[in-house]
């Protein structure tokens, strides 16, 4: 697929379509790098549809569709951070629509779908962070909408995100 790394940074907007890749990612954003997509598709690779690690910045806006991945939707691991800037769609791919892990944080705006991944729609592990600032569609996962462990935190209202199971992560008001 495509890999921005090193302090790299790329600006795919326009019908920009990275699919049918046949290695980890579709999409692998790595190395404190920047990515900022809008009205592209990932789509149909064999593993994970974006990789956005090791503190770096990945942010979707516009008509995205990141569906149908072998592997998952989107990865945001290893301190990073990405950005749902509202109308992404994150649907029909094997595995977790959204995995965010090791102290990352996924900001959403709302307005997003997060559909028919094959197991949970979003988890939130190890001392990661979810801020939702409106409601997404979460629906037809194969497992939770949303999943979350005890060291990981929530601000937004996630009282739409049935089924979920979050334990005794701390929820900000």
């Amino acid at each position: 697929g495509v890999s921005v790394a090193n302090s790299a940074e790329a600006d795919i907007s326009g019908d920009n379509r990275i699919i049918g890749n046949q290695g980890a990612f579709g999409l692998e954003v790595i190395h404190t790098s920047t990515v900022i997509m809008s009205d592209g598709t990932i789509s149909s690779n064999a593993g994970v549809g974006v990789h956005c690690g090791e503190t770096s910045h990945c942010e979707w806006a516009g008509a995205t569709t990141i569906d149908s991945n072998g592997k998952g939707g989107i990865e945001i691991t290893d301190h990073s951070d990405a950005y749902l800037d509202g109308g992404i769609d994150v649907s029909g791919n094997t595995g977790v629509g959204v995995l965010v892990d090791l102290s990352s944080l996924l900001n959403s705006l709302g307005g997003n779908t997060i559909n028919n991944n094959t197991d949970d729609g979003i988890v939130l592990n190890t001392m990661s962070v979810l801020k939702i600032a409106a409601n997404d569609t979460i629906t037809g996962n194969g497992n939770l909408a949303l999943e979350c462990n005890n060291n990981s935190m929530v601000s937004g209202d996630i009282s739409t995100y049935k089924p979920k199971k979050c334990g005794a992560a701390f929820q900000a008001s």
